[in-house]
């Protein structure tokens, strides 16, 4: 029986495991005397996989010093962007745009494709509306902060 093994644990193992897959040829059985058999009987052998796993040592946890200093490098800038500008609205508008279609139309196209290995003519579909709609919404938003 397999162990059960956390989210984290299967991502690991994912990323460590190689796999490589033998797979054996058909063969085919001698003739037994006592077998009612008037032909010879093909035998197929499943596929056995045998994995080789590499321990790969993770890397170290960063120090406080160093999360610290990104999260004040984060703040800051989020800060100088937010009063620089005139207005929320635009960076709300422009926010809205990009991460809406992203999250709405481009992400599921992809997510379909990965799954599936192919594109389909839904996900094709999907996927450039999405790719139409940010980039006409950009546009928009940028030329109307633009113009005023």
């Amino acid at each position: 029986p397999m162990p059960l093994l956390s989210l984290r644990e299967m991502i690991l193992n994912t990323t460590r495991t190689t796999t490589r897959q033998t797979t054996n040829t058909t063969t085919k059985s001698s003739r037994s005397k006592s077998s009612s058999l008037n032909e010879a009987s093909v035998v197929e052998s499943p596929q056995r996989s045998t994995t080789t796993t590499t321990t790969h040592k993770p890397p170290p946890p960063p120090r406080w010093q160093e999360h610290v200093g990104w999260t004040l490098v984060l703040v800051l800038a989020t800060i100088g962007v937010g009063t620089s500008m005139g207005s929320l609205g635009f960076i709300l508008n422009l926010n809205g745009c990009i991460s809406g279609s992203l999250i709405g139309y481009l992400l599921p196209a992809l997510f379909s494709y990965r799954l599936t290995g192919k594109w389909t003519w839904k996900s094709l579909a999907l996927g450039s509306t999405g790719a139409f709609v940010g980039v006409v919404g950009t546009y928009a938003t940028l030329r109307q902060e633009v113009t005023v």
